[in-house]
């Protein structure tokens, strides 16, 4: 049976936009894996991250893009949903590990994947999934940001923790915007909640790229006092 892209106009800028941020997702995992000049657990688990959310992105455009049946969009949101549990544990574990406890985020892995599991399955008994993953995300980026707000005056933290807490804040925002679902905006195109939800969570995306590149070097190793956060 062919698929037919949805009417709604609405629903086809999120669809549109959800595509967009899945390539820069990738885009933005390619060149920060190419500038990056040491690799550790903290940017592993970032690059799952971006792996997970263009993943979601992905099946995000064609559940707004295309119509489909009561069920098929049921099955879609599955995986969705746990792409998106299991990559806000794994912020908050990155967060972890750039704050200076990468042994303990290792150790916190197993333990962030069984809540990203436990997470999921509730999502499959829930009346409203989406409010219990705005909760959810609301919390763990919550921690992720202080921890990330603490090392920008740490001297010994890593560079880039201004930009990573600022991206994490942004994503934080996003996500209070898309709860809003009688939102709307008119900027050459019909944007609801969720394309809205989808534009800033792009800058963010940008500004925490910067920050996961500017981190690779520790404050510590720049001479004449001149690192910048």
């Amino acid at each position: 049976m062919a698929l037919n892209f949805i009417s709604i106009p609405t629903e086809q800028t999120t669809a549109v936009t959800d595509l967009i941020l899945a390539v820069q997702t990738m885009i933005c995992l390619l060149l920060v894996r190419r500038t990056a000049e040491n690799t550790g657990f903290s940017l592993t688990l970032w690059s799952w991250v971006f792996v997970l959310l263009c993943f979601a992105s992905l099946l995000g455009t064609v559940v707004h893009g295309f119509e489909l049946s009561p069920e098929t969009m049921r099955t879609l949101w599955r995986p969705i949903y746990f792409a998106l549990g299991l990559l806000v544990a794994l912020v908050a574990l990155a967060a972890i590990s750039h704050f200076g406890h990468e042994n303990i985020s290792r150790r916190l892995l197993p333990s962030g994947i069984g809540i990203a599991f436990i997470f999921f399955a509730i999502t499959q008994t829930w009346s409203d999934s989406f409010l219990l993953f705005v909760a959810y995300e609301g919390i763990v980026m919550m921690f992720a940001l202080a921890l990330y707000v603490r090392c920008i005056g740490c001297p010994n933290r890593y560079r880039g923790s201004g930009f990573l807490a600022g991206g994490v804040l942004l994503t934080l925002i996003a996500a209070a915007v898309d709860t809003q679902s009688t939102l709307r905006l008119q900027f050459v195109w019909a944007f609801d909640n969720h394309g809205i939800f989808h534009l800033i969570q792009m800058l963010g995306l940008l500004i925490i790229s910067v920050g996961l590149v500017r981190s690779r070097v520790p404050i510590t190793d720049v001479k004449n006092g001149d690192a910048k956060r």
